[in-house]
């Protein structure tokens, strides 16, 4: 198992990962929103969880598999990214249509 030769460098190396798994999540709340707009919820929803699931299962498959690709980690972070920001747009669409117009906020 090949280690990082400091913490330094552990510590970018980890936030290059989580740069990209924030700039596909906030990308895809974008995309999210406005495909759950028009789409089967339930079927988008479950879409979402499932990606969001089996980019979980390949990250953690990656030590079996003796993946120490910086690449890998980085594609799969974006994968889940994108698929975990299909959750926040369909719960909203979905709460949205249980309250009428007049019982939402202030």
């Amino acid at each position: 198992v090949k280690s990082v030769a400091n913490v330094r460098s552990g510590q970018i190396l980890l936030g290059y990962v989580d740069t990209a798994f924030l700039m596909c999540y906030t990308i895809g709340l974008f995309i999210s929103g406005y495909i759950a707009d028009r789409v089967n919820l339930r079927m988008f929803l479950f879409i979402g969880m499932m990606g969001s699931g089996l980019s979980l299962v390949a990250l953690g498959m990656s030590y079996e598999a003796s993946v120490h690709s910086m690449s890998y980690f980085i594609a799969f972070n974006m994968i889940g990214g994108f698929f975990q920001s299909i959750g926040w747009p369909s719960v909203v669409t979905i709460m949205a249509s249980w309250f009428g117009h007049g019982d939402r906020g202030l």
